[in-house]
């Protein structure tokens, strides 16, 4: 054994033994070999104070540094992935979001295309003026023009409520119709459409007079006036709302009023015309002098839906009085 002061080192066979002093007569002995280290427990205060502690070489559990330095890189760790893991999370709750919104639109698209099926099974029909425009007029007229359009025999249409037209229905009506019989095969019978039946539904006139229609309207007295009322680039193309426009802005309830209003009237009841513009083909009759009550209007009406329906091939828009079938 080697004695320096109050350490004491032991060689020995396998290892050797260190024994120190442990203050106030206490001493310790560690033995360190091949099996670890082993502090037996002594008197006094000394190291032996401490107990017994046995542990394998290789374990860092006795060296507090190496602990120290495990708990940081946990916590670093810990760290580390606190982001990732965050990350993750808000990765998640975007692509179940992304989910919920795909599902929402994929049941939307299949509503769509049940609607659409569904529609595409029935067909459809277009026209060009619907009564919604002489609706509107009407609804728009001063009390001295509401009156007039009494005089004339047109009153029962001041009350005409009647502005979109299904247009399954309106394919079905037009499809319905027979223009040589004159009737409309609503399958448990056939009604007849003739003036009779226009003049007992829409209560307009039937006179002596039949009403004709130019091709090509001529440069009369009466469409030379409705011309004159708009500038050049309207007058050469009248559409149905600058009659309807200009009609809103008239005060009077004269001659040029009536005018107006007959062409929108023939242009929704008669002759809705494939270019979509006004219908001037019958103003030759309607001059300052004419007997508005003398003139055949349900035999006009019922002359345009034969004519149209002959020449309708069931895709383009009907010309035809389809507010007049609709009613």
């Amino acid at each position: 054994m080697e004695k320096d002061d109050d350490l004491m080192m032991d060689k020995g066979s396998g290892g050797f033994a260190i024994v120190a002093s442990g203050g106030a007569g206490g001493f310790a002995t560690v033995a360190i070999g091949s099996g670890g280290i082993n502090v037996p427990a002594t008197s006094g205060g000394g190291l032996g104070d401490k107990g017994e502690c046995q542990t394998s070489s290789s374990s860092s559990d006795d060296n507090p540094k190496e602990k120290v330095e495990e708990r940081n890189e946990e916590k670093l760790g810990k760290k580390k992935n606190e982001p990732k893991k965050l990350d993750d999370d808000l990765k998640d709750k975007v692509e179940e979001a992304k989910e919920k919104k795909l599902g929402k639109k994929n049941i939307d698209q299949k509503k769509l295309e049940t609607i659409d099926s569904h529609i595409s099974k029935e067909p459809t029909i277009s026209t060009r003026n619907p009564p919604s425009k002489f609706v509107k007029m009407i609804s728009k007229l001063k009390p001295n023009q509401r009156k007039t359009i009494e005089e004339i025999g047109f009153g029962s249409l001041l009350s005409l409520k009647v502005e979109k037209i299904s247009s399954i229905l309106g394919y079905w009506l037009v499809r319905n119709y027979d223009p040589d019989e004159n009737t409309l095969d609503i399958g448990s019978r056939k009604i007849n459409v003739t003036a009779a039946e226009a003049r007992e539904i829409l209560g307009v006139p039937m006179g002596n007079i039949i009403l004709t229609e130019y091709e090509r309207p001529r440069d009369d007295e009466v469409l030379e006036w409705f011309k004159s009322q708009f500038p050049a680039k309207i007058a050469v193309r009248t559409m149905l709302p600058d009659v309807t426009d200009k009609i809103e802005k008239q005060t009077d309830n004269g001659w040029e009023f009536i005018v107006n209003f007959l062409v929108v009237f023939g242009t929704v009841f008669g002759n809705t015309m494939r270019n979509t513009t006004a219908n001037k083909r019958f103003l030759h009759h309607i001059t300052r002098d004419a007997d508005i009550k003398n003139l055949n209007w349900c035999e006009y009406i019922v002359s345009c839906l034969k004519r149209e329906k002959r020449l309708w091939n069931g895709l383009e828009p009907f010309c035809g009085p389809l507010s007049f079938l609709a009613v």
